[in-house]
Formats: C-alpha cells, sequence, structure tokens
C-alpha cells in the first residue's frame, strides 16, 4: 500500500539546530510537534535569531502555521521580522492557506537542487 498513513500516526520528528543566527529545521511539522516547535522558534528568535531555514521540511501541516504568526509576534516584540526560507511542501501549504503575504514574515523559496 503506499504512503497513506496520516501523518501523527508515521510519528513524525522534527530536528532542530541553531546555525549563526538561523534556525534551521530537518523533518515534518504537524499538530504532535508544532506547539513544542514554536515554542523553540519563539526563543530563538528572542535570542537573535533571524530567519527560520524550513528548506529541509518534507511534511508541514496546517498545524505550523501557528509557528509562523507566533514568530512573526516575537520579532515584532524586538523590532524586527523572520525571514523563513521554504520548501516546496511549506510554501505549498502557505499557498492553500494563503498565507504568503503576511507582514513581518520574508518567505523566500529553498534554492533547487536539480532533483
Amino acid at each position: 500500500m503506499a504512503d497513506s498513513a496520516e501523518p501523527a500516526a508515521r510519528g513524525l520528528r522534527c530536528d532542530v539546530r541553531r546555525i549563526g543566527d538561523e534556525l534551521w529545521f530537518f523533518g515534518e511539522v504537524d499538530e504532535s510537534n508544532a506547539d513544542d516547535l514554536t515554542v523553540r522558534a519563539v526563543a530563538e528568535i528572542r535570542d537573535g535569531t533571524v530567519c527560520l531555514d524550513l528548506s529541509q521540511v518534507r511534511y508541514f501541516g496546517v498545524a505550523g502555521t501557528r509557528m509562523m504568526f507566533a514568530a512573526r509576534a516575537a520579532a515584532a516584540a524586538v523590532d524586527g521580522q523572520v525571514r523563513v526560507v521554504c520548501s516546496r511542501e511549506v510554501m505549498r501549504t502557505l499557498e492553500l492557506c494563503r498565507l504568503t503575504a503576511v507582514d513581518g514574515l520574508r518567505l523566500s523559496p529553498a534554492p533547487r537542487t536539480g532533483r
């Protein structure tokens, strides 16, 4: 059977690493981990992170959009903006939710890798 399981049933995992002033996400974001990832993103923004790099995110559920709004609010609290580098999957979710033009978030597509 094709990969038709609900994302949460697959045990989603998303690793997070801070590299300089960027916070990199590797894996998948959905209801099962979005709140924890949001807490981490907000804390890192308050500590000087200016970019959320989601270029390595392979699944981005609608729950992940909460992270975007929390990041925007955290950046606004320190008079800043957050740059968000988006994988195709992230950009697709944001487009479906009509969230590609949100004040305080500068979205950019991840560079294509030739795959």
